[in-house]
């Protein structure tokens, strides 16, 4: 009788061991189902991350042609400017010359280095700068030629590109006076 029991105790613990590699068999699955959904999960926010770096970089590009045309008109002498008032210029992005009387250097050229910029070398960012120099309406003024001119010049600065199959505008203005700062 003894025996007989130390054999179905045998049997009981057979039959366990087969019922429990099956068991690990489906956690095996379930764990490569998970971490699969989670894998397609950080692929998608992954996607998403791209997309706003490329939009951000672009953004910041714009800015920085916009506040290079700003100090450019800045740094003119104001009897020139004043002279391009009514005028709207279409500016060329990393061309040899930037197409505009006020700032004739290439926009996104280094001037330190003399060397275009990465941006410009792969030339990722594609669009268009306008310029427009308006009067200011604060009167106007005789120059010694006998011209009437305005006593301010405001210069608009518009930065358009596309991203994702959207417009993207990017506007920077700025006021000039004839007497400067202080008047």
């Amino acid at each position: 009788m003894r025996m007989g029991r130390n054999l179905q105790s045998v049997r009981l613990n057979a039959g366990n061991v087969r019922s429990d590699s099956g068991i690990y068999l489906v956690e095996l699955l379930v764990a490569v189902f998970i971490s699969s959904l989670l894998a397609a999960a950080l692929a998608e926010n992954m996607s998403q991350t791209l997309k706003l770096t490329s939009s951000g970089q672009n953004q910041i590009v714009a800015a920085a042609i916009g506040q290079e045309l700003i100090d450019n008109a800045r740094n003119t002498d104001y009897a020139v400017l004043s002279g391009l008032v009514g005028n709207t210029y279409t500016l060329n992005i990393n061309s040899s010359n930037s197409g505009s009387p006020v700032n004739t250097r290439p926009l996104m050229l280094d001037l330190t280095n003399l060397d275009w910029s990465t941006d410009a070398e792969n030339n990722k960012f594609v669009g268009t700068v306008t310029e427009m120099l308006t009067n200011a309406g604060w009167g106007s003024y005789t120059d010694a030629t006998g011209a009437v001119l305005p006593n301010g010049v405001k210069v608009d600065i518009t930065v358009n590109w596309t991203e994702i199959k959207m417009n993207k505008t990017y506007t920077v203005s700025t006021f000039i006076s004839r007497n400067g700062i202080h008047n």
